[in-house]
């Protein structure tokens, strides 16, 4: 089921900037498929009913299982919506029961807001698509700021064509505790990547050279963890030299080059440094002593003798 074969009818459905949220109406009885055709995002919010038997499937571009987005049962649509689906060309459908999807074009906040489970697919507008129009940015935070969040994020495909990257980078209480840039001589790990805090942000740059794009799954875990405080890796401050006499040591080894992502505002307060050294001081406290020489010992002696001698 799901292949082009199965469909004996395509419904096209237009949303009206005035009506918002729609609904993707899907009665599997009429044999029938959902297409939207437009330049914007399909928002999908969240929904309370799924057929006992149904599997929902969702298309980008066209109706082919190298082009399909996503299954859906009854037992993970709680976790995969809300969901953003993308290209000019959607096409959703189910095989049996009926479900109603609410869609939008112009709300997104409730997609950008995680929970624990939930399962989260980030992908280019024309993934799939050779393009040079793949430019994305993409932001999630939990409800509030002092809730935590486990992010597992599994990079299915990065696709890399001359000075293409992707930029992750985390913040926990409003300090960035994790940034990275892949690229194609650093290339994201092919293992799950594990990151914490409260919010992450994602940028994907062609600098306009045509790609087929990325796509990252990421499965978000409750911490059960709640704090007003940092309680997490915090960005390291700058070290200062004891006010003891002492002698510094320093040794200064080269730091990875940083994200440029700067999507999430922050509340920390910066400290500008002119290079992207890092400096390790060690403090030696140096004894009060004074250390004579063999000479100046000498002539301190003689001259304590005469004037014995005198009085």
């Amino acid at each position: 089921m799901g292949s082009i074969g199965d469909v004996q009818r395509f419904r096209g459905l237009r949303c009206k900037p005035s009506v918002s949220p729609c609904l993707i109406y899907l009665p599997s009885s009429a044999i029938s498929a959902v297409a939207t055709v437009s330049d914007d995002v399909d928002y999908l919010a969240a929904f309370d009913k799924f057929p006992y038997e149904g599997t929902l499937k969702i298309y980008e571009g066209k109706m082919a299982e190298d082009n399909l987005l996503t299954t859906v049962n009854r037992t993970d649509y709680p976790y995969k919506f809300p969901m953003a689906v993308k290209n000019n060309v959607k096409i959703y459908y189910l095989d049996q029961g009926t479900v109603q999807i609410p869609l939008s074009t112009q709300t997104r906040s409730y997609w950008t807001t995680v929970f624990p489970n939930r399962i989260v697919n980030i992908h280019s507008f024309y993934y799939r698509e050779l393009s040079p129009y793949q430019y994305t940015f993409e932001t999630f935070t939990t409800s509030r700021k002092d809730i935590k969040m486990h992010f597992n994020l599994n990079v299915k495909r990065f696709d890399v064509n001359g000075p293409t990257k992707l930029d992750i980078q985390v913040l926990q209480d409003g300090y960035v505790v994790f940034s990275q840039r892949y690229t194609g001589v650093n290339p994201p790990p092919t293992d799950t990547l594990r990151l914490f805090g409260d919010a992450i942000a994602f940028i994907y740059d062609t600098d306009g050279y045509s790609t087929k794009g990325f796509e990252i799954e990421m499965i978000c875990k409750d911490s059960g963890l709640t704090t007003t405080t940092t309680s997490y890796p915090t960005v390291p401050t700058r070290k200062t030299n004891p006010t003891l006499r002492t002698v510094a040591t320093t040794v200064t080894t080269k730091n990875p080059t940083s994200s440029s992502i700067s999507p999430i505002p922050t509340t920390t307060t910066t400290t500008t440094t002119s290079t992207t050294t890092t400096t390790t001081t060690s403090t030696t406290t140096v004894p009060t002593t004074t250390k004579f020489s063999n000479g100046a010992q000498l002539s301190y002696f003689v001259l304590v003798i005469f004037l014995r001698l005198i009085f």
